[in-house]
């Protein structure tokens, strides 16, 4: 059938689509459904379905609903799946509603698409009263919490009758903030949504003792609201075990009693007025009959205030043994399944049990001087700055431990060896995430590592002394026992009195107890998200009447650019009263530029006249190449120069390779990074010999110190900062190697500010460049060089434009300066600088135009 979606005949290519699609049906196979689909949409009309209905089957809920929104068709489907999202469907005629709010003012919300306004209450109070039957729904925001804990805001909500309560969770930070002014933007929370139904002249009052930020947005009475949308509940003023045992949390319709009743409970944990026993009965009512799934968010807050404590109170057994757990199958499914996503699962030391207490008693080693090694591995779908964070029961009291690298030490006092009683608590713990812990004693001058044992104590029984323990109230415990080598786990609910382990399960055992954890600071699970600022849309303004100048000039950036140069240098001008020959040379050419998309080209020939030496011919070539994604960029370079000798009668070649490799990036629009590293490789056919017999040979022919450093590499760093539109400067560090490859040659800095005024640019550098000596360098020296430039653009016709530049460098350590002068003349005008390389162009922010025009138009 695939041979014969691509036959001439239309008629057997739907034939075949539709074959295998009742094929892939059949066989549920969702990605071959998938992919036929993309192509057979709009041919095969049961790819609709078919699309929507794998889709929810790979739990793609958003693309799924998204599918049916473009059909405009109801699908049975798609139904929970809008009920789990929230997904609501605006009426067609909605009808009016109405209220009035009493606030105390208006703030503005910065999202990342729009900005909109928020009513904030903080120790006062916002009145909405309902002049007609409404549905009114309430989004509620909170700053975000900058103490990494988890933290919860509460809003309420007072009726005549009735007091309600909705939790705002500020340890989830959003995208939004706070407008207060251009400097301060504080982050928000995520919103938390709550649905009030209101009457006619019905008034709600909202208060809080914290800033709380209120939009409100009024909905028809039939509106339908799922579970997992309405964070309100109703404040229970009574006793909690009576709320407790009147809500049905075995019947699916009961869903605004179960929240009410997860909402006061959270409510009471945060104001720690909710008990021990009470926490007990209601974590056992939750795990023998868990709440409707639209509620976990309530219900895995409620669960991450309890702690798994290990059970002392035995009463009865026949022995203890030791049992070591770092088998691959002594250990739990969930830590073979932290061992397995980690991104290490062999760290040195003890693992420490998420929710456990390890207890380390170190009084023997009192004489030694002993810290503690924390060792990370975080797992392998987690960001790095989900950090883990200990709590260290010392002598001293607790001491909160946060581990900022994969590897942490906390060094220990005397009194902490002495008090016998080290207790280690991991208080943040992710699925997928190992930490373990080592002991490390000061010995021979070297931390040494001190073994400790990977047994952990085991409580066996038989049929004459069996397993006992006395509950002295109500308790949901934990067994962890062996079984043919296999530790394995049970969990239940046991009311006060003897508690016997039957035997199949009493061979090696030991219990914990579930318990209010004392130490509530536990760390946000939600990593922060950084604010994606989408650009607003401007309003661009266009006349209507026709200007009166046409554009004089245009230029296409796919023409090739070409141009003659011409450049004039003078060298060795000394600042002496001796009259000290110069050097002068005079190079014409031409040179030619291209650019394919991110490829840049660039192709030069010259002949070189000299006054004290035979002419010279040259051809070089350069490729640039820019990543239009990333901030790769890549060069290579090949440099060549011929010249022949009168005396020798030969034609000598001189040439020079290097390629380039590094980033280039903007910090913001003013700030640009780049780094760089280049190999280079120096070649010559002349031979110093035949340089010292023959004074004709220019010195860009042969050089002594190159010739005994033919290859190395280079490698700098530049940053400019662009203050202004026709402004900016730059510095620059670079280090050039010797042939080794290993040590330094040149070491430089340099710094250059380039000005823009009125078509004219002037720049003006200092550089500093440190020699190192070396075999064929005696000593090291500073060397310091200034530059003076200036280069303008002309207009030379209606086609065809160039540059003038002229430069001074002054030579501070063999005090002399050197002149150049270059004029350069092609068709700019018509190639504008698209074919110039990326690093070419002074100004990018000044392109083409902008500089012709000011002297087109005599500006």
């Amino acid at each position: 059938m695939g041979a014969l979606l691509s036959h001439a005949y239309p008629q057997l290519q739907h034939y075949a689509a539709q074959q295998l699609l009742d094929h892939y049906q059949r066989t549920r196979s969702i990605h071959n459904i998938q992919g036929l689909c993309s192509m057979w949409h709009t041919r095969l009309p049961a790819c609709e379905e078919a699309l929507r209905t794998s889709f929810v089957e790979l739990q793609q809920n958003l693309y799924a609903l998204w599918l049916g929104h473009d059909t405009r068709k109801d699908n049975d489907a798609l139904r929970p799946v809008r009920q789990q999202l929230g997904y609501t469907v605006p009426a067609s005629h909605p009808p009016a509603v109405d209220y009035s709010l009493h606030h105390h003012g208006v703030s503005t919300l910065l999202s990342e698409t729009s900005n909109t306004s928020a009513y904030p209450i903080v120790n006062q109070s916002i009145t909405v009263t309902a002049h007609r039957p409404m549905l009114l729904k309430v989004s509620a925001r909170a700053k975000a919490a900058e103490t990494q804990q988890g933290e919860i805001v509460w809003l309420r909500a007072h009726r005549s009758a009735q007091s309600d309560i909705m939790p705002i969770f500020n340890d989830v930070p959003a995208t939004t903030t706070l407008r207060i002014d251009e400097q301060d933007q504080p982050r928000l929370s995520i919103a938390s949504t709550g649905y009030f139904s209101l009457q006619p002249a019905e008034q709600l009052t909202f208060s809080s003792d914290q800033l709380i930020l209120l939009q409100f947005d009024a909905l028809p009475p039939a509106h339908a609201v799922t579970s997992g949308q309405d964070l309100k509940g109703t404040l229970w003023q009574d006793d909690f075990m009576s709320l407790l045992y009147q809500t049905p949390l075995e019947s699916a319709q009961s869903g605004a009693l179960q929240r009410t009743l997860l909402l006061n409970a959270l409510y009471r944990l945060e104001q720690h007025t909710l008990s021990e026993h009470e926490y007990t009965a209601l974590s056992a009512r939750l795990m023998q009959s868990p709440p409707n799934p639209a509620l976990g968010i309530l219900y895995n807050r409620i669960q991450s205030f309890g702690h798994w404590q290990a059970f002392e109170a035995y009463q009865n057994y026949a022995g203890t043994q030791l049992v070591d757990l770092s088998a691959l199958s002594t250990r739990s499914v969930a830590e073979q399944f932290s061992r397995h996503t980690s991104r290490d699962d062999a760290l040195p030391g003890l693992i420490l049990r998420p929710n456990h207490s390890l207890a380390l008693d170190l009084r023997e080693l009192q004489s030694l001087q002993i810290r503690l090694v924390l060792h990370f591995a975080n797992a392998e779908l987690l960001q790095q700055h989900q950090r883990p964070q200990l709590s260290v029961e010392r002598a001293d009291g607790n001491v909160h431990w946060r581990l900022d690298s994969n590897r942490s030490e906390l060094g220990l006092t005397r009194a902490d060896l002495a008090s016998g009683r080290l207790v280690l608590r991991w208080l943040n713990p992710f699925a997928a995430q190992l930490l373990s812990v080592e002991v490390e004693a000061y010995q021979q001058g070297r931390w040494q590592t001190i073994d400790l044992g990977a047994e952990q104590l085991f409580y066996y029984g038989n049929e004459r002394n069996p397993i006992t323990a006395k509950l002295s109230k109500d308790a949901i415990l934990k067994l962890e026992y062996v079984e043919q080598d296999t530790r394995r786990e049970q969990s239940g609910f046991y009311p006060a009195g003897l508690l016997t382990l039957a035997p199949q399960t009493s061979s090696l055992a030991r219990l914990y107890r579930w318990q209010l954890d004392p130490n509530r600071h536990k760390l946000a699970v939600a990593p922060p998200v950084q604010p994606h600022r989408v650009r607003q849309p401007t309003l661009v303004y266009t006349p209507t009447k026709t200007h009166y100048r046409e554009p004089i000039m245009q230029s296409d950036g796919n023409l090739t650019h070409v141009e003659g140069v011409m450049q004039y240098n003078r060298d060795g001008i000394y600042q002496s009263s001796e009259p000290l020959g110069s050097e002068h040379t005079l190079d014409l050419g031409i040179r030619l530029r291209n650019r394919h998309k991110q490829h840049w080209y660039r192709l030069e020939s010259f002949f070189r006249l000299n006054n004290t030496s035979e002419p010279s011919f040259s051809i070089n070539g350069q490729y640039d190449w820019l990543d239009d994604e990333d901030d790769w960029f890549a060069k290579a370079l090949w440099n060549n120069r011929w010249q022949e000798s009168p005396q020798s009668r030969e034609t000598h070649l001189t040439s020079q390779w290097a390629m380039t490799i590094g980033e280039i990036w903007r910090e913001d629009q003013h700030w640009r990074h780049q780094w760089w590293w280049q190999p280079f490789y120096y070649y010559t056919s002349i031979e110093k010999d035949e340089y010292l017999a023959d004074e004709t040979i220019s010195n860009a022919m042969f050089n002594f110190y190159r010739h005994n450093h033919s290859h190395g590499w280079r490698g700098g760093y530049r940053i400019r900062h662009q203050s202004r539109v026709d402004s900016q400067l730059s510095a620059e560090i670079t280090t050039t190697s010797n042939e080794d490859w290993t040590s330094l040659d040149v070491a430089s800095l340099s710094g250059v500010w380039q000005q823009y005024y009125r078509g004219h640019i002037f720049s003006v550098g200092l550089s500093s460049g440190y020699v190192f000596a070396d075999d064929h360098r005696p000593n090291a020296t500073w060397q310091y060089l200034t530059t003076l430039g200036w280069q303008t653009l002309f207009d030379f016709s209606e086609n065809t434009g160039g540059w003038i530049s002229l430069n001074w460098t002054q030579d501070w350590f063999r005090n002399n300066h050197s002149i150049r002068f270059e004029v350069t003349l092609g068709n700019l005008q018509r190639s504008g600088f698209d074919p110039f390389a990326h690093d070419e162009i002074i100004f990018e922010s000044l392109q083409l135009t902008h500089f012709l025009e000011q002297d087109l138009y005599g500006r």
